[in-house]
């Protein structure tokens, strides 16, 4: 088990967050939080699957930690899918 993967599921966190904004066009809380839950969803699994002497020392923190994590990579994901979304919605500028 590596700590690399608990860092990809936060990207995957952020990029679904992402791609529920960008291309469903849904609202940034309700994406951020749909994310977050998800993917704290998925850590407490891997956690609650893996014996004590599997986890290594720094998969042992607290779930408010990772949910916080989660929280913050899924809303940048959302924030960049709000601001690509718009940023083509918007007419291009004649000058």
């Amino acid at each position: 088990m590596s700590e690399a993967l608990v860092w990809l599921l936060y990207v995957l966190g952020g990029l679904l967050s992402f791609l529920t904004v960008h291309h469903r066009r849904w609202r940034i809380t309700t994406a951020t939080l749909g994310a977050a839950v998800l993917v704290t969803a998925a850590w407490s699994a891997w956690y609650w699957l893996t014996s004590e002497a599997e986890r290594p020392p720094w998969f042992n923190v607290h779930l408010s930690l990772n949910f916080f994590f989660a929280v913050i990579f899924a809303s940048a994901g959302a924030a960049l899918g709000e601001y690509l979304a718009r940023r083509q919605a918007e007419p291009p500028e004649q000058g």
